[in-house]
């Protein structure tokens, strides 16, 4: 079962009295009206301590949008490739037909072989008788 950590207790005692506010779970942007520069301000409460509070609330049975937290948006699913495989596991089904195209042609392969054979054969040997 999840427990809220002890650092994140604190936070919850104090948050869940009252709404949380946009500065605490969001990042600021600031201007310093001195120089004209702006900068990032952090939130107030770290994403960790955030998951832990809307863990809480949901063990608790509230729903996290009533202290001020957004709705938690929908994970988009992961996009997934096939694998590469080797060389030898992508062209398996090509080399498969090619070795079942051969076998049918086998018969045909064989006999034009010996044929060739006794044909070598005989052209070697003189009609000579000596």
């Amino acid at each position: 079962m999840f427990q809220v950590p002890p650092a994140a207790m604190k936070e919850f005692h104090r948050i869940f009295q009252r709404t949380v506010s946009k500065a605490e779970i969001m990042p600021q942007l600031v201007k310093n009206n001195g120089t004209g520069k702006t900068h990032w301000r952090k939130p107030r409460l770290s994403l960790r301590v955030q998951a832990d509070l809307r863990k809480s609330c949901e063990r608790y049975g509230d729903s996290a949008t009533m202290f001020g937290f957004p709705e938690q948006s929908t994970k988009k699913p992961l996009r997934l490739r096939p694998n590469k495989l080797e060389k030898h596991e992508r062209k398996r089904a090509e080399r498969e037909e090619n070795i079942r195209q051969n076998m049918v042609k086998m018969e045909e392969t064989i006999q034009n072989w010996r044929e060739e054979k006794l044909r070598e054969a005989s052209k070697g040997k003189s009609s000579m008788p000596f």
